[in-house]
């Protein structure tokens, strides 16, 4: 009469067989934990419909479920929370461990909860569970839950299970690795799986790699062992379907940058760089290694005008020799990635690939435009950097340069300027100087850019005992690991500069990592900010704030902008991290709330 099924992540399909195994009985999923005595929530599997997302529903009577962010704050319908469960089955805590007890049961609003380690969402009123919050993945500065993507693979053509994991493809440093287990009958199909992946998630939670096992690797305890998952290899790794081979020496030769780059084999000449992952990071590594081979300067858009190996190849071989910086066009600054419409145009600032995303939730009457300087590519490239005569050496510098590529496409105002992190502060000093200059700026808006130079040390040292009241020894031994890797971040940079890299056509054939590129780029970025003196802002000015502002960032409400912000300022809270904000959902929840500021 009644079937129900719980514990673990239960697969939609299972849910299915259960209602053709017990044709008369009510299908339900239950959710909880020993904490809690077991019973949190609960879902029927309705009959007149197919399963094909397992939720775990709605709370039983005397039980309470919240979804809080990093801050313990409510989040919203939607968007990914930790689970909380409140109510009269609330454990008083665990047997002769105190510190474990205060860590997770809490007291929130007067009332008891126990904190799951759980990760979920609300979809209409129903709870749906996306992995626990130990197994999140940071990729690129954003937080993926594999077991969002896991679930789309159980149900993509010829999978039976499936785990994710981060490993390291070629010079890629880390990338999604998808480790699969097919059904019996099956034939794998990665380009197939892919297609069908495609249509359900965003680019950025996409696997790279994809490895067959004849079963996932288990503990003790019959659960997935991540632990134990191989590591991807030439010997292991599953190939795309027969890709189109190279025809000529110039595609021979742009498959084995790629390959090397990407850290998979064989890449034919049609694939899509963005199909395969490729960051903005990459795409220079491509571009040095054009540069090296054919002493030929490309900007970091030619990688969106020309995506496939196929489509780059003509490029390269049409082009028409060595370019200096100062012989680029002023037209290659300025990137449409949303054309057309009658609003006026948004202009984003510093790192055109970035807001690729963003600019894709917008309607069609809001075009989208990217700036850049050619000369922050050249910094990567080389790995130079002038602080007296570069253009890419001050900000007043920076943003009086995107002013001329901005206005060659925008003579007028009004401006509506936007910019994430770094970019920000470009944004902000672009609207000084056009404000000085008599234009009309409608909108300043700044995507997580912080503004917060030094901390009083009173002000450091409540935020420590704060965290440390609410994590305990947890954070004194992060902290403590933190300084480690930011000291040996810093050795690292130093380093860097002080060895000059072999770079190709010097004497090897190495690829900077992407590691290497970011930190280098971090590192003159923050000396840039360094020297900043901004002064106060009487325009209007929009922060989009990462609510989730990671374990060790001091939780400032308007990110040091407020003193600054003499006119009208507003806060918008984004569900998120620093980059994940122009990702995904969080993307399109900025790109809604933008919209209504352009109008």
């Amino acid at each position: 009469r009644h079937a129900s099924s719980g514990g673990d992540f239960v697969p939609a399909e299972l849910l299915e067989d259960m209602k053709s195994f017990f044709p008369k009985a009510e299908v339900f999923v239950i959710y909880g934990c020993t904490e809690i005595s077991c019973m949190g929530c609960t879902y029927p599997a309705l009959r007149d419909r197919k399963v094909t997302r397992t939720r775990v529903g709605r709370p039983f009577n005397n039980v309470t479920v919240r979804l809080l962010d990093a801050d313990r704050r409510p989040v919203p319908s939607g968007i990914q929370g930790e689970i909380f469960f409140g109510g009269a089955g609330v454990a008083k805590g665990y047997l002769n461990l105190p510190e474990l007890t205060r860590e997770k049961f809490v007291a929130l609003d007067g009332q008891r909860f126990y904190q799951t380690g759980d990760l979920g969402r609300f979809d209409k009123g129903d709870l749906e569970i996306l992995g626990r919050a130990d197994f999140q993945i940071q990729l690129r500065g954003i937080r993926i839950e594999p077991a969002e993507i896991e679930a789309h693979l159980r149900q993509a053509p010829g999978v039976g299970d499936a785990v994710v994991a981060v490993g390291e493809l070629g010079h890629s440093d880390k990338s999604l690795i998808a480790y699969v287990v097919l059904n019996e009958t099956a034939k794998l199909d990665v380009e197939a799986i892919r297609e069908f992946l495609k249509a359900r998630l965003p680019n950025y939670m996409l696997p790279a790699g994809f490895v067959v096992l004849a079963a996932l690797p288990v503990n003790s305890n019959q659960k997935v062992d991540r632990r134990a998952l191989p590591a991807p290899g030439a010997d292991n790794l599953a190939v795309l379907r027969t890709p189109v081979q190279a025809r000529n020496d110039w595609e021979k030769q742009l498959v084995e940058i790629w390959e090397e780059t990407f850290g998979i084999s064989p890449i034919g000449i049609q694939n899509s760089f963005f199909d395969l992952g490729g960051d903005s990071l990459q795409a220079v590594q491509i571009l040095i290694q054009i540069e090296a081979r054919w002493h030929k300067t490309f900007p970091i858009t030619v990688l969106m005008e020309a995506q496939s190996i196929e489509a780059l190849a003509v490029v390269v071989r049409q082009g028409e020799g060595e370019k200096t910086i100062a012989e680029a066009s002023v037209k290659s600054d300025v990137v449409p990635l949303r054309i057309g419409g009658s609003k006026p145009p948004l202009f984003c600032l510093h790192g055109v690939l970035l807001y690729q995303e963003l600019a894709q939730c917008f309607d069609a009457e809001q075009p989208v435009y990217g700036v850049f300087l050619q000369e922050e590519v050249e910094l990567l490239k080389t790995g130079k950097f002038d602080p007296v005569n570069s253009l890419f050496s001050s900000i007043p510098k920076i943003a009086g340069h995107y002013l001329e590529s901005m206005r060659a496409v925008q003579p007028q105002g009004p401006y509506y300027l936007a910019g994430s992190s770094f970019g920000g502060l470009i944004a902000f000093e672009m609207g000084h100087q056009l404000r000085a200059a008599g234009e009309e700026v409608a909108l300043v808006a700044m995507f997580d850019s912080w503004m917060i130079k030094k901390i009083p040390l009173h002000q450091r040292l409540k935020f420590h005992w704060d965290w440390f009241s609410k994590h305990g020894m947890t954070y004194l031994i992060n902290r403590i690991g933190h300084r480690l890797e930011r000291l040996g971040r810093r050795i690292g940079i130093m380093t860097y500069k002080l060895n000059k890299h072999l770079r190709p056509g010097e004497g090897s054939s190495q690829i900077i990592s992407s590691e290497d590129l970011e930190k280098l780029l971090d590192e003159v970025s923050n000396e840039i900010e360094r020297s900043y003196a901004p002064e106060p802002y009487s325009g209007k000015l929009v922060l989009f704030r990462a609510m989730d502002q990671g374990f060790f960032s001091e939780n400032s409400p308007d990110l040091g902008w407020k003193p600054l912000a003499t006119g009208e300022f507003e806060v918008c809270h984004i569900p998120g991290d620093h980059k994940g904000i122009l990702r995904g959902a969080s993307a399109s929840i900025m790109a809604r709330r933008l919209e209504a500021l352009l109008e």
